[in-house]
This record gives C-alpha cells, structure tokens and sequence, in this order.
C-alpha cells in the first residue's frame, strides 16, 4: 500500500467537502431546517426529557413520528452553543460527511488492500451529488450521524476477529446509535453480522487451526479462556447483540411516541405518499430503483421531491417497475451468489440490498415515491460493487496498466460529481431559490407547484399563489393540502364562494380519512373564516371545534370561541374557558390585553345576571342554559371579530 496515501487520504476527504460545500455556510434557513431546530421542542424546547427521548414534532402544525434520540440530542447540544446562528450547525454536518468518508475509506482499504481504489471510492462518496440534499439540509444530521455509525459499527465488526470483548461492544453500541440516529439503519445489521463472521474467519485461516493444528493445544485451561471466545461464539454474540438492539430500538420508539399527548398523536405530518392504496405504494417503490439508479450514474435532475413519478402515464409507470424489478433481482441474485462462494465482496452486496430495500419503501414508506437523502445510505454500497465490479472485469481484459487509466476516469468523475454538486449548493441558497429550482427541474412535480404556491401565498400574492395550486391540483386531483390552499388564495381576493368550493371538494374528499388529519383541522379553521363573515354561527362553532380537537393550542381557533361564545351568556362558562386558553398562548402584550378585558366583561355580565335574576352567585351559564332552571338550548350569538 502507499502509505502516504493512507494518510493523505482524510486530509483529501475533508479539503474536498470544505471546497464543494464552501458557500454552504451562508446560506439562508429552509423550512426542514425550522422544523428540525428552531421549530422542534425536543431541540429548542425547554424540556430536556424531550430531546432523551429522541422525539421530533413541529412545535404546532403537526407531528413526524420518528425517534431519533441521537440526532436529536446532537441538534440541541448545537442549538444550546450557537442557538439561532446557522452557519455552524452547516460546517459541523458538512465535516461529519467528510469524516464518514474517511471511515469508509478506511474499510475501502481493508477490502482491495491498496489506497488507490479506497481513496477513489471515497472521493466519489464525498463529490456525489445525491449526497447534497443530506449534506446542505439539517434535516440531514440524521442521515449523516446514522451512516457514520453504521460505517463505524462495520469498522469494529472487522477487529472483533481477535475475540476482545471490547470491539464487540463497540459494534453492538455504534449500531445502536445508528439506529438512534435514524431508523433506516436497521437495515445494515447483516452485513455486520457477516463482517464480523468474514473477520472470524479471517483469524482462524492465520491461526494454528487454519493450519491444522489446534489453537489451544498444550495450553492450561487458564490460558485457553485467554484466548477468546472462538469463532462461533464471536459471531453468536453479535447476532444475539444485534436482534437485541433492534428490540431496544422497537420498544424505545414505541414508548417514546405512548408518552405524546394525544392530540400530538392525531396531528401526524402529511407526506406527497399519503393517501396512495398500499399496493400502488409498493409498486411505484419498485419502481422508484429505477430512479435511484439514474441518480447513482447520471445525478444531473436533483430535487427534493420526487412525486411527479407518481403522475407518470400507466407505460411509464410499468417501464420503471420492470426496470426496478430487475435491478432489485439482479442484486439479490448477486448477493445470494457471492455468499455460496464467501467472498469478500459479500457484506458490501448485503448492506447494498438492506439499504436499497429500505431507500425504495417497498416495506416501510419513505414519505416520498423516491428519496435523494434515503439515498445517501445506499452511495457506500453502490459505490464498493462499482469498483469491484470494475475491477474484475479490467483485471482479465485489460493490461496492468488499466489501473491507471482508470484512477484518471474516476479522479474525472470525481471532478464532475463535485462541479454538479457546488452548482446544487447554490440552490440551496434560500427556499424560494430551491423550490424555484425543483419547479424548473420536475414540471410535473405537483409539491413543487404547492410549496410556490406558498411561498406566494405568504406575501399576498393571491393570484400567482392560486395558479401555482391550480397546477399542482391539475397534476395531482387528490392533493387536498393544495385544495385547501387554493380556497385561502381565493380568501384573500375576496372570492368567498369559490373558496367555500375548494373548502367542500376537500371536504369530501378527506372525510373519515384519518390519514388526513392535520389537513381536516386547518381546513375547518379556514372554513369557519368564511362562516363568520356570513353570521353562520353555528357551523362556525361546528368548525372552530374540529380544528381545537386536532390542535388544542391553536390561538386564533381558541379566541374566535371565545368571541363568538361571549356573545351569548347561555355560553359564559364556554366563552371564559377559550378565551382564558388564548391569553395562556398570545405572546403580544397588546393582543393578549384585549383578551383578558373581554373576559373581564364576560364576568361583569353574569354577576348582573345573576343579581337581576336571583341566581346563585357563583352560577356560570354554559352548554346552552342562560340559567339553573333554563331548559331551552340557545345557539351561539353573531360573532365578534378575532384580534
């Protein structure tokens, strides 16, 4: 080996990151990243129990059920240092890709024994452009924090081989943090369980066994204890280690999310996959192989959504899942081949197969039809059977000099991923400029057309906001988000009627659907806008209600009660407890004034009541019943409008 490429070699890795990602520090917030930082209680919260227990969730619009202890904690030990200053929390995930690079050049190294492949390998690891949206995304630290100890977990598999208790407790605690760190890591547990098997195996080919003498021949039985475990046992324990962290993990995550509130529980995330039938999922996850496979070879059309695939015309669509069928055979094929004859290669194919299983959602959902960040798992794999691959098809028909023509191929492709790769850093330069950039890319990308329209919609501008959700409601008939959007775009021009049509079509389209529950809540509050401003105080109320039952914290549902109630003293006791909840949530001295002296009338009016009408002084009306003996079931008064 040319050792002074072993240890040039991390020094090249990192410099490589600092000089693709060098503008990445400057760049702006996106939205993933409020909702994984600024946005998330269990990293800006107050309540450290949150970030132990791994949870993420919006602070308010809506719950991400995912346990990712690791990650989360590392975010708040960020946010407690540099707090609202991003550029920091940038270089520390660029850095961290680099130094997993460096880990997987060191396991490049042990598998062809020579620095030039392993550092090829890892420069296309750390220049390729698929690598961006792990790397330029905050949201990435779990991806990144869970190939770095999944690497690290294959790592300490390999020195297992001398039997040491300690490099077997290293690999069963790196793969629970991958894990920890996000849940596609389970999928890398064969292949450590066969490195530490080939690492065995290994040992006892240089050991007197392998050599047809006993090992522990003529040695007292103190000595013999001394010696370690034997290969069996070794590969025993790791196994039994590793189907005992997937239990912790299982079992952690699923006591961590019992613990949520039960309103944080309804207000699930909603996804571009949400609401497609199973068997549509799982086709379209075949599918999506074909997609990755592109992106692996030719990574030029990046986005951070890929949901025009689901739009695709029924040829394209078999197209893709003929072509994913393959790939998936293919590998599983080769995988089960190489194992038969115990080669080397063999961990590489089965961490590949375990990665792609998990990238393609054909078990587990993704969240998207395909995914550049379940990607990034799968680049080490991909890569190593690239080059082997490479390597034994040159090593019989080429020259020794092939090497070396090809060390200058893949040092070209190197310079190209990493040219691609600065150009999407610039895309990543602010939200407008990345969804601006996905619509460019994927016309038929429906979630791009939305997030436009959002953005859009956030300054005022009704009419470019309403075409955009025309687009993405043209594209996709089901996307009730951008239903709902649309008829606050129609609001804002004062078109009410057309907004109640989009309000209704959503209506019915995600009633009894409980996949669609953030969207029921803040399509109702929307709806009941509309229902004031006509004085339908009942349906209002109707609606206002579904929306505090999905988000109990909602300020302007909560105080909207609250005034629309006071107009009626049959709802006193109503009125006091939602406007009481708003003041507990309004974070304006002004705003939040106005409420309590509402409340201060509210309570100056009942103590009249109940004077002139000889109630019971503590009496409050409420339900519907002005007073004790009031049988008679009143509805809410006209409202007052909501500061």
């Amino acid at each position: 080996m040319n050792k002074r490429l072993i240890w040039l070699g991390p020094v090249l890795l990192v410099l490589l990151a600092a000089v693709i990602y060098a503008g990445a520090g400057r760049h702006s917030r996106l939205i993933q990243d409020e909702q994984v930082v600024w946005g998330n209680p269990a990293v800006a919260g107050s309540a450290v129990s949150d970030a132990l227990y791994g949870r993420f969730y919006a602070a308010v619009d809506e719950l991400r059920p995912v346990v990712r202890p690791v990650s989360t904690v590392a975010l708040r030990l960020l946010h407690g240092a540099f707090t609202f200053d991003r550029t920091p929390y940038q270089w520390g995930l660029i850095f961290l890709h680099a130094v997993t690079g460096a880990l997987f050049f060191r396991l490049l190294l042990a598998l062809f024994g020579t620095a030039v492949p392993a550092l090829l390998g890892s420069l296309l690891f750390v220049a390729h452009p698929a690598a961006t949206s792990s790397v330029l995304s905050l949201a990435g630290y779990s991806d990144v924090l869970s190939l770095l100890f999944s690497l690290t977990a294959l790592v300490m598999a390999r020195e297992t081989r001398s039997g040491r208790p300690l490099p077997i407790v290293g690999t069963l605690l790196a793969f629970l943090l991958a894990c920890w760190s996000k849940e596609s890591a389970l999928a890398a547990a064969p292949a450590i369980l066969f490195a530490a098997w080939q690492a065995r195996a290994e040992q006892r080919a240089h050991s007197p066994a392998g050599r047809g003498v006993h090992p522990t021949k003529g040695l007292t039985p103190e000595a013999s204890v001394a010696a370690g475990p034997s290969r069996g046992e070794t590969v025993q324990l790791i196994g039994l280690g590793l189907a005992a962290v997937i239990v912790i993990v299982l079992v952690f995550r699923f006591l961590s999310l019992s613990a949520l509130p039960e309103h944080l529980r309804l207000a699930t995330a909603v996804t571009p996959i949400t609401g497609v039938p199973e068997a549509t999922r799982m086709l379209l996850g075949v599918g999506s192989l074909a997609t990755y496979l592109r992106l692996f070879l030719f990574p030029l059309e990046l986005g951070y959504a890929y949901d025009h695939l689901y739009v695709q015309g029924g040829g394209e669509r078999i197209f893709h899942g003929v072509i994913g069928g393959l790939l998936l055979a293919g590998i599983v094929f080769v995988t089960l081949r190489t194992l038969t004859r115990r080669g080397a290669e063999a961990g590489w194919l089965l961490y590949l197969l375990g990665t792609t299983f998990a990238a393609s959602g054909i078990l587990v959902s993704t969240g998207d039809f395909a995914s550049e960040r379940m990607l990034y798992p799968v680049l080490p794999g991909a890569i190593t059977v690239a080059l082997v691959a490479i390597r034994s098809l040159g090593a019989g028909r080429f020259k020794p000099g092939w090497e070396r023509v090809g060390a200058v191929v893949g040092l070209l492709v190197v310079g190209l991923f990493a040219v691609r790769s600065a150009t999407r850093s610039a895309d990543y330069m602010d939200n407008d400029r990345l969804i601006r950039a996905q619509v460019a890319t994927f016309t038929k990308s429906a979630v791009g057309h939305f997030d436009l329209g959002n953005q859009y919609l956030s300054q005022g501008l009704w009419e470019g906001a309403g075409a955009e959700y025309d687009k993405a409601t043209a594209l996709r008939p089901d996307y009730w988000q951008a239903w709902v959007n649309r008829g606050g775009a129609y609001f804002g021009q004062n078109e009410i009627g057309l907004a109640m049509r989009c309000y209704q079509t959503a209506m019915v389209g995600m009633r009894g659907r409980a996949e669609f529950t953030t969207v029921w809540g803040k399509l109702h509050f929307n709806r009941a806008l509309i229902l004031m401003q006509q004085n339908r105080n009942t349906d209002a109320v109707n609606s206002l209600l579904e929306t505090a039952k999905i988000y109990p914290n909602h300020l302007r549902a909560r105080a909207s009660l609250g005034y629309i109630y006071s107009n009626a003293p049959a709802y006193d006791r109503e009125a006091l407890d939602h406007l009481s909840k708003a003041v507990e949530l309004e974070t304006d001295p002004d705003r939040a004034e106005k409420l309590r002296n509402k409340i201060t009338e509210v309570k100056r009016r009942r103590e009249n009541i109940n004077s002139r009408r000889g109630y019971p002084e503590d009496f409050m009306g409420g339900g519907g019943k002005e007073g004790p003996d009031d049988a008679e079931e009143r509805e809410p008064a006209e409202p007052d409008t909501a500061q």
